[in-house]
């Protein structure tokens, strides 16, 4: 098929956002013919690569770029400026080529709308985040930023977004990414909606846990950015709690704005013995520090998914984590324990029982981890997910009446950039 795909971000060799996008267009190229619409700034990353057969065009975000120096609110107008731009750009592209499938991926949210809808061929609009949110009982009572308060409390808002509700209308399937954002779509859209993660990984790793030298203490693992929203307040907290004779200790990997807050917090706790916060480590290096770890906790208030927590259950670690957004469609009981986050107390007292769980049965790491690597090899490899997105496309081409009434154009599209 020929498959038009929006990727605002998109680069090889990053993650987040950017790796999402990237993903995905290169495991669509396995299957199909695509063309991807991006931000012209991705563009020396993209050519230094040559293992995807994708064909790329750019749109220049040259005279937007002074507006994410406004903060929130100017990030979203460069974003919704640049999607207008970069529909003029694809409406070039469908006057000169057909097009079986039109396909929005990233940015990956449904507060923003995407104007690839208005292109006459079957649409895939996701898969989308942004439904997620923190519990109001655990919000008012841990310490957000400015920018995590602001989100919290113009949530229900962004449907009114000029042209969400058009591309919502529009889209002939629509994919969330967990069943927070599918619950934020108006119940008239949820009809075309599946839950699928917009994550995966490339080759699982070899099965290790049976292996995984014994250490001399119990490490359990963090990966990722110290923010308010990462739900880490909770987990220090719960540290304090947990009460086991075996040796353990907390790992963080990564950085961010929370970091001199949870430093503090440690300390205040006389947890500075018991947990070391590492700093930022290439991401070729993460790999490393799964393999010395023997608990991954991923305590996210509010998260789409987390490509570090395929990769820990990839590496057969067991998992503790909220059961909320993108974790709790990712993890099920048979690999981990998802925590119902209630009020601040109980979620950080169940927090401290699964871990001090964890931390006193071997047997039950174990068991945990080779279910956690086995779930990821049945559902969150790209191979998996390349064989239901080609059913996807097959079914609506099918059912679409589009298909029947353009005739293909044999000229290959050009290569224009908007300016």
């Amino acid at each position: 098929m020929k498959v038009l795909v929006s990727a605002f971000a998109c680069r090889p060799d990053q993650g987040s956002e950017h790796g999402v996008g990237w993903g995905w267009v290169r495991m669509l190229a396995e299957n199909h013919q695509v063309f991807v619409v991006t931000n012209a700034m991705n563009r020396p990353f993209i050519e230094q690569s040559r293992d995807i057969k994708a064909q790329f065009f750019y749109v220049s975000d040259r005279y937007l770029r002074p507006l994410v120096y406004l903060g929130l609110p100017g990030e979203y107008l460069y974003y919704y400026f640049w999607q207008i731009k970069a529909y003029f750009l694809v409406r070039r592209l469908a006057q000169t080529s057909f097009f079986d499938i039109s396909h929005h991926l990233t940015i990956s949210t449904f507060k923003i709308p995407s104007f690839l809808s208005l292109i006459p061929v079957p649409f895939v609009w996701g898969p989308l985040g942004g439904g997620e949110r923190i519990p109001r009982s655990i919000a008012q009572r841990i310490r957000l930023s400015c920018l995590e308060r602001i989100r919290y409390y113009l949530h229900s808002l962004w449907l009114w977004v000029p042209g969400v509700r058009l591309t919502a209308r529009r889209a002939a399937s629509i994919l969330v990414a967990n069943d927070s954002t599918l619950d934020s779509l108006p119940r008239q859209y949820r009809q075309k909606c599946s839950v699928m993660s917009n994550l995966a990984v490339d080759i699982v790793p070899p099965n290790t846990a049976a292996e995984r030298p014994g250490h001399e203490r119990v490490t359990i693992l963090y990966v990722g950015h110290l923010l308010a929203g990462k739900g880490l307040e909770l987990l220090i907290r719960a540290a304090g709690q947990i009460n086991t004779t075996v040796p353990w200790s907390i790992l963080m990997v990564g950085d961010g704005k929370h970091r001199s807050y949870l430093q503090d917090l440690a300390g205040g706790l006389g947890l500075n013995d018991r947990i070391k916060f590492l700093g930022s480590v290439p991401h070729s290096e993460v790999s490393s520090c799964y393999q010395l770890a023997d608990i991954f906790c991923f305590p996210s208030l509010r998260d789409s998914g987390g490509t570090v927590l395929l990769e820990a259950m990839a590496s057969a670690l067991p998992v503790v984590c909220l059961n909320l957004g993108g974790p709790a469609h990712i993890v099920d009981d048979s690999c981990g324990i998802r925590i119902n986050p209630w009020d601040l107390d109980v979620t950080v007292d169940s927090l401290a029982r699964a871990l001090t769980n964890l931390v006193e049965s071997s047997a039950m790491r174990l068991n945990l981890g080779a279910a956690a690597r086995a779930r990821i090899e049945k559902h969150f490899t790209w191979h998996a997910k390349s064989r239901d997105v080609l059913a996807l496309y097959n079914g609506l081409v099918a059912t679409s009446s589009s298909s029947t009434d353009k005739q293909r154009c044999s000229t290959e599209p050009s290569t224009p950039e908007v300016e």
